[in-house]
């Protein structure tokens, strides 16, 4: 690293140079997802993955790793990393952060606001902010590979660090230790085409970044599995017509060949010549006959397909849909089409590459010698060729994504909603609420192991009838559970018998010892009368007459293709507004809300809230009166369910008015 930045750490008694782990911005190949690449959440695992240094880690700590290939638990001798940022960096970031946030119309000052009061309350060394992580190894993969992981939950690396990085900002990192071994990390946060960070600068890039080219061409949605991200492609995709969309699913064994195409062994047909190989076997009509040979032809794949029909249908957009990128390895998969991610602020490649022979060759054929798409022997995507992908961030460790892949990606989350409330698990007979089951999962997961990556989604698991059989539940649910959360003993989540094993769900007593597990979680079973109304989202429902529908963003139906009713269209509109607004807390949500005036009774309320009514009311359905949302920051909010009543005709005739005169919330409610 820059000699200045040693001489830092030497100021405050870290002499020692270990290694650089990130030395050039393009080297970064974090597992780190923040805002815009992790879209309105900011949390998940909060680790950055140090693969670019594994080799001096490896010479530096070799105790720790032998013991941890010893199959050692990687906690025992895990190593305390000091972190030290400079504050003029945090400032010289913050402006960019606020550009940018200003173009893209996001309300950037509590955020801004929180930062300024951090680093005014906060003590700089030498003009340096310090936090602590762990230096640790994960053993969740065939090899062991090195993270920072456990920031402290204060400390600035958390409460800051992680707001100012942007999609296309990438970070720098040296290791450091002292006399005592005590080792110190220092960092840089910047972007590959400043050098200087160390001072708040009025760079050219500040200056252009209205100039900025825009990522929405190429998406990533990302999430916890089962949380839609797929199903959210394809309800947008829904009025394309087939021919416009191409889908893969990348995979280990995916590459540049069967992603883009390749020559390949195909049956064709030859005439049937005679003896003597001169004239051609014909039958007493005169037909030629033939036989079937094996020869080499190319053969197309996803990406040339969506390609080759972008530059046929240049008035049309076309998708290319790519399943768990992050299943397969995507310097090998694109290649060098990596370079044609970069698009101008017209959707167009900014930089073209030539294409070899094979491929020069057959878009001759199949688009013609004068057609764009290989204008000169280079190749060029389109302005409307969309490229979409879905990433399940518990699959991170599979192949990671390195940094400069990600900044030409656009990040949209897709958080996990709670939705499916009418769904049952049946345990032989006792049934409890697969939304509640859900819920309390995920809290263990997301305290025992401070990650978002392992949490289950609504559609984690999707029954056709909506009841989640015995069977299903112990093979699919409590074996993921199982193996892939519990297996370190990180989530209290089991009975803590000490002889307690996998194999004993399926003993002959299991049911009592599911049940107990339920109990332990705080679930109690359900009764079958009052499922038939559980998703009755709004009393008074029934006084919409039939005759009129309405669509709210397009969407004509609820998620289960039902007519909207009037309290599930509200819950949906306020759905849309907290996505459209994820920087924003539940209290300042609720403060948005209330400001509007409603007539609707407590029309959104926080947990505090919702308490504080149910105490101090005398209903005995209080609690009833709400229905909840999970916001992208694990926040709860809840929203009335007295829509329309017989004691408030009003209300949704009311709620539909004001929401008409906020175009600014992003919610779009039409009748049909």
């Amino acid at each position: 690293m820059e000699q200045i930045y040693k001489s830092k750490m030497q100021a405050i008694g870290y002499d020692q140079n270990v290694c650089d782990i990130f030395v050039n911005w393009e080297d970064v190949k974090d597992e780190l997802l923040i805002p815009e690449r992790k879209k309105g959440s900011g949390n998940g695992t909060i680790h950055v993955f140090l693969g670019t240094a594994d080799e001096e880690l490896r010479r530096e700590f070799p105790l720790y790793y032998a013991s941890v290939q010893n199959e050692t638990d990687a906690t025992n001798g895990a190593i305390e990393i000091k972190h030290y940022f400079l504050s003029s960096n945090i400032i010289s970031m913050l402006g960019y952060v606020c550009q940018y946030n200003h173009e893209h119309h996001y309300d950037i000052a509590p955020q801004v606001e929180d930062i300024l009061d951090f680093i005014a309350q906060s003590t700089a060394t030498d003009g340096m902010f310090s936090t602590k992580s762990l230096f640790k190894l994960s053993t969740g993969s065939t090899k062991l590979r090195p993270y920072f992981k456990q920031f402290e939950s204060n400390g600035v690396f958390t409460k800051i660090i992680r707001k100012i990085l942007l999609p296309n900002s990438a970070y720098k990192i040296s290791l450091y230790k002292n006399d005592n071994n005590e080792y110190a990390a220092f960092w840089l946060i910047g972007f590959d085409d400043i050098s200087d960070f160390e001072a708040d600068s009025s760079s050219e890039y500040f200056t252009n970044m209205d100039k900025s080219k825009p990522m929405c061409h190429q998406i990533i949605y990302y999430g916890a599995p089962g949380t839609g991200k797929s199903h959210k492609i394809k309800a947008q995709l829904e009025r394309v017509p087939k021919e416009n969309i191409f889908r893969t699913t990348f995979h280990p064994d995916s590459d540049y060949s069967t992603f883009v195409g390749a020559y390949k062994p195909t049956k064709s047909e030859r005439p049937l010549y005679g003896l003597f190989g001169k004239e051609t076997v014909r039958l007493r009509d005169e037909v030629d006959l033939s036989e079937e040979i094996i020869t080499y032809k190319f053969i197309p794949q996803a990406f040339l397909n969506a390609y080759m029909q972008a530059y046929r249908k240049p008035n049309e957009n076309v998708y290319l849909i790519i399943e768990e990128i992050n299943r397969g390895n995507c310097a090998q998969i694109f290649g060098d089409l990596f370079q044609l991610l970069d698009r101008d602020e017209n959707g167009v490649s900014e930089y073209t590459i030539k294409a070899d022979a094979d491929l020069k060759a057959y878009l001759k054929e199949e688009l013609g010698e004068d057609n764009l798409g290989i204008k000169d022997g280079e190749l060029c995507l389109p302005a409307n060729l969309y490229i979409y992908a879905t990433m399940n961030t518990s699959d991170q460790s599979l192949f990671p994504i390195d940094s400069a892949f990600k900044r030409r990606w656009d990040w949209e989350y897709e958080p996990i909603k709670y939705k499916n409330t009418d769904w049952v698990i049946d345990i032989d007979g006792t049934e409890y609420r697969w939304s509640d089951f859900q819920k309390e999962v995920n809290k263990h997961i997301l305290k025992d192991t401070g990650s978002e990556d392992k949490m289950m989604g609504d559609y984690f698991i999707n029954p056709p009838t909506k009841v989640i059989s015995f069977n299903l539940f112990r093979n699919k649910i409590l074996f993921y559970l199982w193996n892939d959360v519990c297996k370190d003993g990180d989530a209290d989540i089991f009975p803590m018998d000490t002889d307690f094993s996998f194999s004993k769900l399926y003993d002959e007593d299991c049911k009592q010892l599911i049940i107990s597990m339920m109990d332990k979680l705080g679930l109690k079973p359900i009764d079958k009368d009052e499922l038939g109304n559980y998703d009755d989202t709004s009393e008074g429902d029934d006084d919409l007459p039939s005759t009129i529908r309405y669509s709210i963003n397009g969407e004509e139906t609820d998620e289960n293709g039902k007519v909207w009713r009037k309290g599930a269209l509200v819950k949906r509109a306020v759905e849309i507004y907290c996505d459209n607004h994820q920087q924003e807390t539940a209290a300042q949500i609720r403060d948005t809300w209330r400001a509007a005036n409603f007539i609707i009774p407590h029309i959104v309320e926080t947990d505090e809230d919702r308490e504080k009514r149910i105490k101090d009311s005398r209903d005995p359905k209080a609690a009833e009166r709400s229905k909840e949302i999970r916001l992208s920051n694990n926040e709860s909010l809840h929203v009335s369910t007295q829509v329309g009543d017989g004691k408030n005709r009003k209300g949704f005739s009311d709620f539909l008015s004001i929401i008409q005169s906020k175009p600014e919330w992003g919610i779009n409610i039409q009748e049909l």
